[in-house]
């Protein structure tokens, strides 16, 4: 009598991970380059403001990118710990804890998104402006 194994092969879930991971970089490309990039103006918050209020669905989906980026890194980190596993449990464990910390760091971070629109209500363009460059500095505080 000869048995079957019904386990996953991991040539599976290493497609899937790298799938999921080239969405992570579409969608953050899409955020970063393309829409904050055509919306923001360095140095010049007037115009900044100007265009993130002309384009506001625009800013918000951008903002939806980023968050889909981060739900997306949750089964990249779910196929490196099933990949990695055999190898080193203990290590592999390690790095997707410091993958949650920098996820979680990331989705916080979007609060600096949000903020621009809230406070452009109120005519305040320098302010909005502060809050997209603490988005920058968030972003490099979770990437350490």
């Amino acid at each position: 009598m000869t048995t079957q194994t019904s386990e996953t092969p991991p040539q599976l879930y290493a497609r899937m991970g790298g799938l999921f991971y080239l969405m992570i970089i579409v969608f953050g490309a899409l955020g970063q380059i393309f829409i904050r990039g055509a919306l923001i103006v360095p140095g010049d918050a007037a115009a900044t403001a100007s265009h993130i209020m002309a384009s506001q669905s625009l800013w918000r989906f951008g903002i939806f990118g980023d968050i889909m980026m981060h739900i997306f890194d949750l089964p990249v980190m779910l196929a490196f710990y099933i990949l990695l596993k055999p190898v080193n449990k203990k290590l592999v464990l390690l790095g997707i804890l410091f993958n949650v910390i920098q996820t979680a760091v990331l989705v916080a971070n979007k609060t600096n998104l949000v903020m621009p629109l809230l406070v452009l209500k109120n005519g305040d363009a320098v302010r909005a402006f502060e809050f997209i460059e603490l988005h920058d500095y968030g972003f490099g505080i979770a990437s350490v």
